[in-house]
């Protein structure tokens, strides 16, 4: 998942999409699994959901329970599609049934939490999946559907199980992650899957860190119907009574655009003197915007460093600049990972003022956001957040520039 922490002023108001993390060594084609959702042309389904109910922070997270039953109705020509949440246990005060709606063209989902709809272009996922900003959908949900085949070769066959009495195929995929304070996640996916009807019964989700094995979500599958006929009216939007279209970026200007130029500033350089822009003209920029208190900020970092490795003997500069933050927190935070991190460090003195270089110079509302600067002292890409499973935007806008960096660098494989 794109992962991105607020500016204090958007902190309340702006909603960060949900975009399940799927990436990870692919297995040969011939072990993936051969489900028949992913060759059905319409597809019914029930999906109860488990999860871990929201926590106060420092808490420690409470066992799986059951959240939700969904009903999920899916006709692949189009991507027309309706998802509905039937109901919820323990719902939070004044919340409203999720669900989504896809017309082929639109997609309109209604927020839960919100009694909001949001109304975007359909523009489906890599692996084909449709954006899902409330997670209700979930990554079992991906799987199951079947969305396209590539996003199932990264399953490979493991030892069967027998659930509920009943002998089923396993298929699992698993990818590692750095946490906060460089500690080692390792994710693991398991499919169940009927092989008599080649239709998946369950989906869980796993973390293993230092203090042990953790279920994080299971998605349960029932009442498959596959290419029986749909009524349009199905996928026919009509916002419930009292929902209201909430727009995210209302009020917010938008990221500068390519070919823009980068407005110049001058910030505090770690070590000494001033980190001043316009100094590297004919330099490709990485312009990485984050804040100690960030922890995708803190997960994006590793990532940074080895963009800079493997690219300060080709004329790119990577400038880290710390915005939103008090001083005295970046003060300390620079000499406790200067080792690990040795990209050129500076920090904006407005702090979390209105003055801010981020928000007022680079229309920045979440961090970390990141800017690539041609030679010529323009926008070439401006990205928001950071995929720790698997992310190589930042490879591809370099490369579109002429700089060498391996497409595998996101992962560290």
């Amino acid at each position: 998942m794109y992962r991105s922490s607020l500016s204090p002023a958007a902190a309340s108001n702006l909603l960060v999409a949900t975009v399940i993390a799927l990436s990870a060594p692919v297995a040969a084609r011939a072990q993936a699994p051969d489900l028949a959702s992913a060759k059905a042309r319409t597809i019914q389904v029930t999906a109860v959901q488990w999860g871990m109910l929201p926590f106060a922070q420092g808490s420690q997270p409470t066992p799986l329970e059951r959240l939700s039953t969904a009903r999920l109705r899916y006709e692949r020509e189009g991507s027309r599609a309706r998802f509905e949440e039937l109901s919820r246990e323990k719902p939070p005060k004044n919340y409203t049934l999720a669900s989504l709606v896809s017309d082929g063209k639109t997609v309109y989902e209604l927020l839960g939490v919100r009694n909001q709809f949001v109304k975007t272009p359909l523009e489906p996922a890599a692996d084909g999946s449709l954006p899902m900003r409330s997670g209700f959908g979930g990554p079992g949900l991906r799987v199951a559907l079947g969305w396209k085949s590539g996003a199932l070769e990264k399953f490979a066959p493991a030892p069967g199980e027998t659930l509920d009495g009943k002998a089923l195929a396993v298929y699992t995929r698993s990818y590692q992650t750095t946490g906060q304070n460089d500690t080692t996640l390792t994710h693991l996916q398991k499919l169940w899957v009927d092989p008599k009807t080649r239709l998946p019964v369950r989906h869980s989700a796993y973390i293993t860190s230092a203090s042990g094995t953790m279920e994080i979500s299971r998605t349960e599958f029932s009442d498959w119907k596959l290419d029986e006929p749909l009524a349009p009216s199905l996928f026919t939007w009509k916002a419930p009574e009292g929902a209201t279209e909430f727009k995210p970026n209302a009020g917010r200007p938008p990221l500068l655009t390519v070919g823009t130029p980068a407005p110049d500033f001058t910030v505090a350089k770690w070590g000494g003197g001033d980190l001043k822009l316009s100094d590297y003209k004919g330099k490709v920029v990485v312009l990485d915007f984050w804040a100690t208190w960030c922890g995708p900020c803190q997960v994006s970092m590793p990532h940074v460093e080895k963009i800079h490795q493997l690219t300060k003997d080709q004329g790119v500069a990577v400038l880290g600049v710390c915005v939103w933050d008090e001083k005295a927190a970046y003060e300390a935070w620079v000499p406790k990972n200067r080792e690990r991190y040795t990209f050129t460090f500076g920090f904006d003195p407005a702090g979390r003022g209105a003055e801010n270089i981020a928000s007022k110079l680079y229309h920045v509302s979440g961090i970390p956001t990141t800017y690539v600067i041609d030679r010529d002292g323009k926008v070439a890409a401006a990205l928001v957040g950071f995929n720790p499973g698997g992310d190589t935007r930042l490879e591809e806008a370099l490369a579109a520039l002429g700089v060498k960096v391996p497409v595998d660098v996101a992962t560290g494989k």
